[in-house]
């Protein structure tokens, strides 16, 4: 049988893909037909080299002479310093510093502390002035005890989390300026004290130490994309400000000329230098253009040319070169992250590979066991096409380049050649990210199937491969798409459009409903079946269609139920998303903003921050006042007003 070993990255697209003669599937038969064992992965004894000898080529002597480890432990610390972009002077140099990284560098401790830190922003939620007590009188006391319990609670579990940085990193390095952990030691601590202190008066006050707790959140290793975007926005400061202030003295500047030219035309916009500045900053956003020139417009038609000059400079011109600004600032300073990280990354890599290589290079063995400290999850398979990759790194990435696939047999790259160079090894970061999947290249199925049925098998696979399968099945989602139209214009012109489930209860729309759905669990058991379970399920496409049958399946079933026609019928334009699958650009599309997501994830959870910290300034200064206009009271009567007010502790702020 002829088995291959794919690669693909994480978008799906094919990389490598070498064969593998060998007669049985399992991973130690591949192993042994490498010139490996299985067991020699995980048995050390028959190495002849001292593990906790240093090699003579490096000088790491007085970091191992603190710290019983592995020279595959040491080089797996420094691979991981360069993958999380850690610096080479917090490397743990003793017993002590060892575990306390090792535990800080936990996936569990990385999810428990992300998970406590956006509980400790949430808590936000049950506390005052979010929750008015004078409604809950009976509970203040159990709700002030809680969410300082909880908070209080957090802060040890934050409080434990430096300490550990402090065993990590020493008194020294702790206490650095260029070190975040000082400053979020000061923090901690303030924030400690104001709790402790909420829970002891059991009473509340003003507590503006809450805009700091998504200090803890930023901080958070899987929240690395958040904290780089914040600290690139600090530094593009400096680039915007002379940008930002010259636009602050164009509005103020034209602000003194409408003052003077409008002030007598438009008082409600113009009538004092404040409002002038107020409204000329608003218009900025054209926010209320044109009505903040049509009073002016109707006692002097020339009033237009001022508002015309005043948008040309300010939102066409400067604004689009702050934009500008800020663009060419974010590019450099990734440019400049980039290389310093990638040059980090070799560095870490160098040191990695000063502790493992022999004379000649990294042995195949030594590679093994550094692998399984390194990435412990990895499957033996896995760490040998990792090897192998790396072993014809240059082949592959000359090949891949001019095609989307490329063969690699065993006998280009045997383990026998030699080891690991140092230049192979740099490769190690890109090659541990691609995913290999073991293909099977077999015309005949398995000999316990039926004659008759390997007959229909073979039949749906054809037909499920046929070049003209696909533009069908694109066909019958446009005329799905093209039905759903003509649903909704009957709809409309009927007067139906009110309630929708009463039109969707037709017979005929039921059954042409029910015909394509129909339609599309026949084709989706055909692809099962055709191309196999397994190989269905591994492209992101086949997935995506499996969900949108299964929702849409649950939601003509819940059709059924009169009380969930409504909601039901939501979900009917779900089936048009599969109109995706007809061109290769609308692919494209969707596959850069999967690309991109993780930015966007990281821009999305910033904002979040913001406004959060925003959203505590604004109910700490703001809470229990109304402005005139920002609070809508209808109809009420004044004595009505009085009331809400009394009751929950409003003060009306009069307009001057």
């Amino acid at each position: 049988m002829d088995d291959a070993v794919s690669s693909e990255n994480g978008s799906g697209i094919q990389l490598v893909r070498f064969q593998i003669e060998t007669r049985s599937t399992s991973t130690e038969a591949i192993i042994n037909s490498c010139n490996g064992s299985v067991q020699s992965l995980t048995n050390c004894s028959s190495m002849n080299a001292d593990p906790y000898d240093p090699q003579p080529n490096h000088n790491f002597s007085r970091r191992r002479s603190s710290t019983v480890r592995t020279k595959w432990e040491e080089a797996a610390i420094y691979a991981r310093e360069g993958m999380n972009h850690e610096k080479f002077t917090h490397h743990p140099n003793s017993a002590v510093s060892n575990h306390a990284y090792l535990i800080l560098h936990h996936p569990a401790f990385y999810i428990t502390h992300l998970v406590l830190s956006v509980v400790l922003m949430l808590i936000t939620l049950i506390e005052w002035p979010t929750l008015v007590y004078n409604q809950h009188e009976q509970y203040r006391t159990t709700l002030i005890a809680v969410h300082s319990a909880i908070e209080i609670t957090i802060l040890l579990f934050m409080s434990v989390d430096l300490f550990l940085r402090l065993l990590w990193l020493g008194i020294r390095s702790f206490i650095s300026y260029r070190n975040r952990t000082l400053y979020i030691s000061i923090f901690l601590l303030a924030m400690f004290v104001e709790a402790a202190v909420l829970l002891i008066r059991q009473d509340t006050h003003l507590r503006v130490l809450r805009v700091l707790r998504p200090v803890f959140f930023i901080d958070n290793h899987l929240i690395a994309g958040v904290r780089r975007l914040l600290q690139e926005l600090f530094r593009c400061l400096r680039a915007i400000s002379d940008i930002f202030l010259f636009l602050l003295f164009l509005i103020a500047f034209f602000a003194i000329l409408g003052f003077c030219l409008f002030s007598n035309l438009d008082s409600d916009y113009f009538g004092s230098y404040g409002r002038s500045f107020v409204s000329l900053f608003v218009l900025l956003t054209t926010a209320n253009h044109p009505d903040v020139m049509m009073q002016s417009y109707l006692s002097n038609s020339l009033a237009p040319l001022f508002f015309v000059c005043y948008l040309m400079l300010t939102a066409f011109i400067i604004s689009n070169v702050l934009l500008g600004v800020v663009y060419s600032s974010f590019r450099d300073i990734e440019k400049n992250k980039f290389k310093k990280l990638y040059l980090h990354r070799r560095e870490a890599l160098k040191l990695a590979y000063s502790v493992l290589a022999g004379q000649d290079g990294i042995e195949f063995m030594d590679f093994i066991l550094f692998m399984n400290e390194f990435q412990p999850n990895m499957s033996d398979l896995h760490k040998l096409c990792v090897y192998k990759a790396l072993k014809a790194r240059a082949d592959i990435v000359s090949q891949a380049c001019s095609q989307s696939c490329c063969i690699w047999n065993t006998e280009t790259c045997n383990l026998s050649e030699g080891p690991l160079t140092q230049d192979q090894f740099y490769a190690l970061y890109r090659t541990i990210q691609l995913k290999w999947n073991q293909v099977t290249k077999e015309k005949d199925l398995p000999k316990w199937v039926p004659t008759c049925a390997k007959e229909t098998l073979r039949g749906i696979h054809l037909c499920v491969s046929w070049r003209w399968f696909n533009p069908l099945v694109g066909l019958v989602v446009s005329l799905n798409f093209a039905f759903y139209i003509l649903y909704l214009t009957h709809a409309e012109i009927s007067g139906s459009l009110s309630d929708p489930s009463e039109q969707s209860r037709h017979p005929l729309v039921l059954t042409i409903s029910s015909i394509f759905l129909g339609f599309y669990c026949i084709e989706l058991f055909l692809r099962i079946v055709g191309f196999g379970f397994v190989s269905y399920f591994q492209k992101p496409w086949n997935i995506f269609d499996f969900l949108i049958i299964l929702i849409s399946i649950a939601a003509q079933l819940l059709e059924l139920h009169p009380s969930l026609m409504t909601y039901a019928i939501c979900f009917r334009p779900l089936r048009l998303l599969r109109i995706l699958r007809l061109k290769n650009r609308f692919k494209d599309i969707l596959g850069a903003l999967a690309v991109i997501s993780s930015q966007i994830l990281s821009v999305a959870l910033l904002l979040i921050v913001i406004y959060y910290v925003f959203a505590i300034i604004g109910m700490e200064s703001f809470h229990g006042r109304v402005f005139p206009g920002c609070w809508y009271v209808g109809n009420r009567s004044r004595n009505s007003v009085a009331l809400l007010s009394a009751e929950y502790g409003f003060v009306i702020v009069n307009k001057e």
